[in-house]
């Protein structure tokens, strides 16, 4: 048999003392590690508590405006002075008042949001059920501030891209759209072309003023070099959904087409490949989504 009996009859007592230390740390850490997981677990269901209360105060405390804008400012300028007068521009009108219009999207729609579980240590992951069909997931990005754990930036599984990536594309594209932000975003092969210049300009006006229909069809009218890029196939999707089945449709045959092969366009195809009936796709799209997600009914 096997005797748990020591084979040295005692510890010195520096290797006692040693070895008592290490167990006392690792029970400190242990419970460190708990605690903090439990903290962001009690994060991540005040998130989602503030968004079924629509409690645009709460957001604005959750979510740490100044450091997102920081965030998107470093991705879309390398002049210092540029970046202080973007985050200067975006938090002009209030913390609040930034964060209604970041999450206008969600909060203007009737749904139900949960906390499911905490991924990679310090990542809450929040689901969002629609009233009117279709769910999203949510990764935060979180960050220590004194006491207490802030949002930073978020992961939506419906753009497969960080917030604050689609906040600074479409600020620039929609607002200020320039010959060099679209040969940054369209490779070499861009050539300066006042006339796309200009036509994404009017599309940002229109989709602004509500006139959706005219901003899509607008849109269409772009060369495909352009419109083939996946901000703009994104784009187009985001307006055709506002419109009907049809547009939507077109619009999520494309994305297949041209990138069915990504990741991140997966969440986004599982409903279309249901529709069209390639159940087999579907599947494995699931498959990939709940491997990297966890299980979810």
């Amino acid at each position: 048999g096997i005797s748990m009996r020591p084979k040295t009859p005692f510890l010195c007592p520096v290797v006692f003392a040693f070895c008592l230390f290490a167990l006392t740390s690792q029970a400190a850490l242990a419970s460190e590690l708990n605690s903090s997981e439990s903290t962001m677990a009690d994060f991540g269901a005040a998130f989602a508590a503030a968004i079924n209360e629509r409690d645009q105060q709460a957001l604005s405390e959750l979510f740490d405006v100044g450091e997102f804008a920081r965030i998107v400012a470093d991705d879309l300028f390398d002049d210092e002075e540029a970046k202080r007068g973007y985050q200067r521009g975006m938090l002009s009108h209030g913390r609040t008042k930034f964060t209604s219009r970041l999450f206008h999207g969600w909060l203007s729609q009737e749904l139900t949001a949960k906390y499911l579980r905490t991924m990679d240590g310090d990542r809450p992951l929040i689901r969002l059920d629609f009233a009117s069909g279709g769910h999203e997931y949510m990764l935060l990005s979180l960050q220590r501030k004194a006491d207490n754990f802030v949002t930073v930036d978020i992961f939506p599984m419906t753009t497969g891209r960080d917030l604050s990536e689609s906040v600074g594309i479409a600020t620039q594209v929609m607002l200020k759209p320039s010959d060099s932000l679209l040969t940054r975003l369209f490779g070499s092969s861009y050539k300066p072309n006042p006339e796309i210049v200009s036509k994404l300009t009017r599309v940002g006006d229109l989709q602004r003023s509500g006139d959706i229909r005219r901003a899509y069809d607008l849109l269409l009218s772009l060369p495909e070099s352009v419109r083939d890029n996946r901000v703009m196939v994104d784009f187009a999707i985001k307006l055709a959904s506002l419109i009907g089945d049809t547009e939507y449709q077109r619009e999520l045959t494309r994305l297949e087409k041209l990138y069915g092969d990504e990741e991140s366009a997966g969440f986004m195809l599982i409903d279309y490949y249901f529709t069209i009936g390639e159940y087999d796709k579907a599947m494995k799209t699931v498959d990939r989504l709940e491997t990297f997600l966890g299980e979810d009914a």
